[in-house]
């Protein structure tokens, strides 16, 4: 050390600007997954937060799904605990839309009180001898939680796949990743690859093909023809589907391995990764 300045107050100022909170538990995220860990911690009587880094409950749902997205399973399964979807007047039998799911996300949190901390992001959490240290990742400052546990519900599918190959696609195909996807309009003129045969893949291909595209719906040939059909009431989005009214050859072509590049190349002016 050649020299050293004495700033006398530093320290101090430094601590003025620390905020630190001790609580039992800190729940990382306000979806359906983080509402129903707050809901359970408040019937046993557990002080906590349910951090939320968006502006509402449900956020993701808004943003990241489709114009016409609607839930693959009926609503009664996807029930909030003691909150049935008859609350904010839903079919049990029905399949809602992504603006009553957020509705019903946000209402189970308003009704139930839960301690949601809105734009409340969590920028690392360290553990402590006796606990976890969560920093916020907030603008007022350095803010710290102190807790004893901590419950993660943050999703595992925040990092969308895509094939090694999109890079070898010329320029002109577009290209467009599920989460992304809103509507047909959304996409230039010509046919359609949708690369993926779940349930996002499934409704993506429906709904291009009803509104005329020509659609080549790729993935596995079970995603077609099952071992055995599932229940009526189950899966009303899935693949099958593709075979109504709504969506039949010659507008949608079902490919039964993955879609080679030179057929991606062919067919598409655009593409949607699903």
């Amino acid at each position: 050390v050649d020299c050293a300045e004495w700033r006398p107050g530093r320290w101090r100022a430094h601590q003025a600007g620390q905020r630190l909170e001790e609580l039992p538990v800190v729940v990382v995220g306000g979806g359906q997954a983080g509402l129903c860990a707050s809901y359970h911690l408040q019937r046993e009587g557990i002080a906590h937060a349910v951090l939320e880094k968006h502006a509402t409950v449900g956020s993701t749902w808004e943003r990241e799904r489709w114009d016409s997205f609607r839930l693959v399973t009926e609503n009664q399964l996807c029930a909030l605990p003691g909150f049935p979807c008859t609350a904010i007047s839903q079919d049990p039998h029905g399949f809602m839309p992504k603006a009553e799911v957020v509705r019903y996300l946000q209402e189970f949190a308003k009704r139930n009180e839960l301690p949601v901390r809105l734009h409340t992001g969590v920028r690392r959490i360290t553990r402590a001898w006796d606990g976890w240290n969560v920093q916020l990742d907030v603008e007022a400052g350095s803010v710290w939680l102190r807790c004893k546990q901590v419950v993660l519900a943050i999703g595992g599918f925040h990092v969308p796949k895509t094939p090694s190959f999109h890079t070898q696609l010329p320029s002109s195909i577009t290209q467009l990743q599920s989460r992304d996807y809103k509507n047909p309009q959304q996409l230039p003129e010509g046919s359609v690859v949708v690369v993926g045969s779940a349930q996002s893949g499934a409704q993506i291909a429906a709904e291009l093909a009803k509104a005329g595209r020509e659609v080549s719906f790729c993935g596995p040939p079970s995603a077609l023809h099952g071992s055995s059909p599932p229940p009526a009431s189950f899966h009303q989005h899935s693949p099958r589907m593709l075979h109504n009214s709504e969506a039949t050859a010659p507008v949608l072509r079902f490919a039964g391995v993955p879609m080679p590049l030179a057929l991606v190349q062919s067919r598409a002016a655009a593409r949607a990764w699903a």
